[in-house]
This record gives C-alpha cells, structure tokens and sequence, in this order.
C-alpha cells in the first residue's frame, strides 16, 4: 500500500476551549500482486535473449523487491530491485534455445514471483514469439557393401511446415533396398524408382528415411557366375577331353580285378596323338 495527503489543514476548536489542526489523509490499498507489472518486446527466435521489463505501477518506493522471472523460453532469473514510484526495469534474460526451439509462434506467459517485507505473490503478463519458418536437410552415406543413405530434414522454424524426402533407386538396386519408413508414393521411371515421403513437422520436430542396400547375394550370385564361366570357358577351350573311369571286375578264380575304360574326345580334327597308360607293378594289363 502507499499513503498521500491532501495541503489543506483545518483549525478546529474543541469543548474545553484547545485548539486542535486536521488534515485529510488518503490510504490507498492495492492487491499486493496488482502494485508491480510485467511484460515483454517481441522475441525473434533466433535472439540470444529476452527483454523483459517489471515495472512499480503505483505512487511509491521499494526498498528491496525480489523478483524471480520464469517462462517457456528461459530458465528462471533471480533478480533484486529498489523500486521508485512507476520505474521500470529492463532485463535482459537469455533465451533457452532448445526450449524455444520447441515453441510455436504466438504469445506466451511470462511471470515474476514478488518477495516484498515478507509476502510473496505471483504477477503475470504476456510475450510474443514472432514468426519464422525454415527445413534444413542432412544426407550421410556409409558402407560398401551394405550402403546406407540416410536423409533427415527437420523443421528450424516455429510454425508447422511440410518437409518432402525423395530417393531414386535404380531396377537393380531397389530388389536389395530396404527403407526404415514406408513410402507415401512410389513412381517409375524407365530403369529408375523414385520414392517419395511427405510429413508436416512441429517445431524442432524431424523426418529421417533411412535406406539400406544389401549387395552380399547379388555379390555372391555374381562371383558363382564368374566362376561358372570361367570352368565354361577351361572347357570349351580345351582342344582334347579324356575321361577314365575304373569299376569292379568278376572273375571266375575270384581274384581281384579291374576294368579300366578310357574314353578319348577331340573337338577339332587332330592326329598322331599317343596315350599312355601307367600301371601299378602288381597289375597286369
């Protein structure tokens, strides 16, 4: 509360005959959380801090107000005052960037917990957050063999935006693909695939696709195919092809005996060729 007087002083006479003065004073009370205000200019997103002002909305001083501010946007500041009749204080408070980078655009409350002579008590006003918009985009790309392609956008803004991903893979590659969320759209494109995803994104909000490419069967497939050609091709260029094959003989004493059968292939005309037989010592042909 605060107290004023009015210049006017009257001479009254009593009974008794003693003279006494009046004057008229003026007690005015105010709700303890209605004496102080607080409020705000507009904040850019992008600002290092807040300017919050508190300020004495009646005729009278304060010799040691306490005053601790607390928003949305930036952790809570202790502050102490001494207060003239309507001063106002400027304070600049740093802004939380990962707690405004959550924050739609629009206003919010900013409010100072008063301890005065030992009362408390809490005075609110408003702040505005301004408007920006804005979707940075990342891309990494890892493996060899299995190649993974990441893509991420997420929304620097304070208004909800859409982000839109698009990914092209080729005929051969999309067999062998995997994505960790499912396509919105899937076109075609001659040998190509394109896949497309589309999301609207809250502040600080982020879309990543993740993209997986495993090469190990068709890279397995690809060497057994090397190889098959390769025994082709010994194969086929081979002028000379003798096969042996050796299988067990009856006998009418019973003794041990063998048939060994050689066949001899030419794929070209070829002459004077000698083949030689070695036998064990014990054998007779």
């Amino acid at each position: 509360y605060f107290q004023s007087s009015e210049n006017k002083i009257k001479k009254v006479k009593q009974k008794d005959g003693s003279q006494i003065y009046q004057t008229k004073i003026i007690i005015k009370l105010v709700d303890f959380s209605e004496a102080f205000g607080i409020g705000g200019e507009n904040i850019n997103p992008d600002s290092n801090s807040a300017q919050i002002y508190f300020y004495n909305i009646e005729d009278a001083s304060y010799a040691n107000v306490k005053a601790t501010f607390s928003s949305n946007f930036f952790d809570d500041k202790t502050e102490n005052f001494l207060l003239k009749p309507y001063e106002k204080k400027l304070l600049n408070i740093p802004i939380n960037k990962e707690k405004i980078s959550k924050l739609l655009y629009g206003t919010y409350s900013v409010s100072a917990t008063i301890e005065l002579n030992g009362k408390t008590d809490v005075v609110k006003g408003n702040v505005k957050i301004t408007e920006k918009s804005g979707i940075s985009y990342d891309e990494q790309k890892s493996g060899l063999i299995i190649r993974t392609v990441t893509m991420a956008k997420t929304n620097e803004g304070n208004i909800p935006s859409i982000a839109d991903i698009n990914m092209k893979k080729s005929i051969i590659s999309r067999l062998f693909t995997t994505f960790s969320l499912e396509p919105n759209k899937v076109e075609r494109n001659g040998f190509f695939v394109d896949y497309f995803w589309q999301k609207e994104l809250a502040p600080a909000e982020k879309l990543t696709i993740k993209a997986t490419t495993n090469w190990i069967f068709p890279l397995l497939l690809l060497i057994a195919i090397i190889i098959i050609g390769i025994l082709f091709n010994l194969y086929f260029s081979t002028h000379l092809v003798i096969k042996k094959r050796a299988s067990f003989v009856k006998t009418k004493t019973n003794d041990f005996a063998l048939k060994v059968s050689i066949h001899v292939k030419a794929k070209k005309f070829m002459e004077k060729i000698s083949i030689y037989e070695r036998l064990p010592g014990m054998a007779k042909l």
